[in-house]
């Protein structure tokens, strides 16, 4: 057993959990806002969600047909533009939405500080429970006995190479690994303070301009990435590049206080 791999997944596990519960904590103490804005936010990115995987869901077999038909670059180039600007609408189409009809009265910089903490920290949160399901997974199968694990010949054939596959995967696993998963949780969650406050925009300046900025902003983003990643490029430099993205919300955060 990898004991800096272990370490390395539990301290991404406190990162993805306790951050987002932190960060809500502090702008409690510091700005003695609602925590109630906060699961506004973490709900109805959860509604959100729920729509956007379902629409994707809707539309994944003509969509995989079509992008079948290209060429790999221009396959993935679409891909990569088509989640990412699905992303953008959905997510911030609901903040806007939000602060419309269901936070109606949140129109401070501090509140919407809240409200983003509370959309990015449910996603972080979440992903921090899948983080510790592969924690189980990278403890337990490399030491399972596949012969005893078959004894009674119930598993398929297929099964069996399944597990043989995510036994591979977890081998090819460097230690190092889930800390780059924590930092993008980080950054994850100050890009969408960033775009909350964008929003908010909308709304404390009267200039609907500001959603079409968020969602060309998280489009970019999310296509970036997707790219990236489909183009094969290693992790360390697609989180540097994320990276950069957090700098660039953190100026659009430090800009928009009032």
């Amino acid at each position: 057993m990898d004991t800096a791999l272990i370490v390395a997944f539990i301290l991404a596990i406190l990162v993805d959990i306790m951050l987002p519960l932190l960060l809500v904590y502090y702008l409690i103490r510091k700005f003695r806002t609602s925590w109630k804005l906060a699961g506004w936010g973490a709900l109805i990115f959860i509604a959100v969600q729920v729509l956007h995987i379902g629409f994707l869901w809707l539309i994944n077999d003509p969509a995989k047909s079509l992008l079948l038909q290209l060429p790999q670059t221009e396959m993935i180039l679409l891909n990569a533009a088509l989640l990412g600007i699905l992303a953008g609408l959905f997510e911030e189409i609901g903040r806007y939405l939000s602060f419309r009809y269901i936070i109606k009265k949140a129109r401070t910089w501090k509140e919407g500080l809240m409200f983003g903490a509370g959309w990015g920290g449910v996603e972080s949160f979440a992903v921090g429970i899948l983080v510790i399901f592969s924690l189980i997974n990278v403890i337990v199968l490399p030491n399972m006995d596949m012969q005893s694990l078959n004894a009674t010949g119930q598993l398929s054939q297929e099964q069996l190479e399944q597990i043989e596959q995510a036994k591979e995967q977890i081998t090819a696993i460097n230690w190092y690994d889930p800390l780059f998963g924590a930092m993008e949780r980080v950054f994850t969650i100050v890009l969408h303070l960033a775009l909350t406050l964008i929003v908010l925009q909308c709304f404390i300046q009267n200039r609907k301009i500001f959603l079409l900025i968020a969602i060309l902003f998280h489009s970019l983003v999310d296509s970036l990435a997707v790219a990236m990643l489909g183009f094969g490029y290693s992790v360390p430099v697609i989180e540097g590049v994320i990276f950069l993205t957090a700098l660039i919300s953190l100026w659009v955060v430090s800009k928009l206080k009032v």
